[in-house]
């Protein structure tokens, strides 16, 4: 028995099963794209971090000495606001970062030997210092590797 003259068309099953295949492709691809996602932002955070370190030494290089400014990300904007583009600074997108001045193990004239920055990423301690770059402690148990 024909409801239509015109046999052209899909039936409701084949719609649903279509409609069905697709929920499961996305499903599929959603978590994988979200991951993605999440991975970038970390890269640009630590790309920023390198940034803002690299803004610190141009400081030095300038005036001859590291910024005094220790603590926290706010009061080391104002010293290295020219030596850096300001989008970098206002989109930082890290947790408890802390920027303080590492002291010479010898007894120098100005007793200071470079800078640390520290901060978090996804629940993940990371630091950037003078000496060793850029580093993470994935344990939490400070044993600092090489990024």
């Amino acid at each position: 028995m024909k409801f239509f003259a015109n046999d052209e068309g899909f039936t409701l099953i084949e719609l649903m099963i279509v409609i069905a295949i697709i929920g499961i492709f996305t499903s599929l691809a959603l978590p994988r794209v979200a991951g993605v996602k999440g991975q970038a932002e970390k890269q640009v955070a630590l790309s920023q971090i390198t940034n803002i370190a690299e803004a610190i030494e141009m400081h030095y290089l300038v005036e001859g000495d590291y910024p005094d400014s220790e603590g926290d990300y706010g009061d080391l904007h104002n010293d290295i606001e020219d030596y850096i583009n300001l989008s970098t600074l206002d989109n930082l997108n890290v947790e408890g970062f802390t920027y303080s001045l590492l002291e010479d193990a010898e007894d120098t004239e100005d007793n200071i030997d470079g800078f640390k920055i520290e901060f978090e990423i996804d629940d993940l301690d990371y630091r950037y210092r003078t000496d060793k770059g850029l580093q993470i402690d994935e344990d939490g148990n400070g044993s600092w590797e090489q990024l």
